[in-house]
């Protein structure tokens, strides 16, 4: 079973990746 420590690490993990994709696809058509 994964605690609900890791289980957020894993969730804020995949959130900051999330977060930098949308900033680039926000970003380059302002380009």
């Amino acid at each position: 079973a994964t605690r609900p420590g890791e289980n957020s690490a894993g969730t804020l993990a995949l959130l900051e990746q999330t977060w930098k994709a949308i900033g680039r696809a926000v970003v380059t058509p302002g380009k």
